[in-house]
């Protein structure tokens, strides 16, 4: 893996690791898996950042 790629995909991969387990965006992630009333509606801001993050990883794993 080439250096700047390289970068990008550990940044990506720290801002993931970096989010507590106790965030409330694992549970927003996992409601469209299992719907759950008692569960509050998705934060557009918070799942977009993770979306940004996993597509930032995504690109930096396949480009050669």
């Amino acid at each position: 893996m080439k250096e700047p790629l390289r970068s990008k995909y550990l940044n990506s991969l720290k801002g993931l690791l970096g989010i507590p387990a106790n965030n409330l965006i694992w549970l927003y992630l996992n409601k469209g898996t299992h719907e759950e009333s008692d569960r509050d509606d998705f934060d557009p801001a918070e799942v977009n950042r993770v979306l940004n993050i996993l597509l930032e990883l995504n690109s930096a794993m396949y480009v050669s």
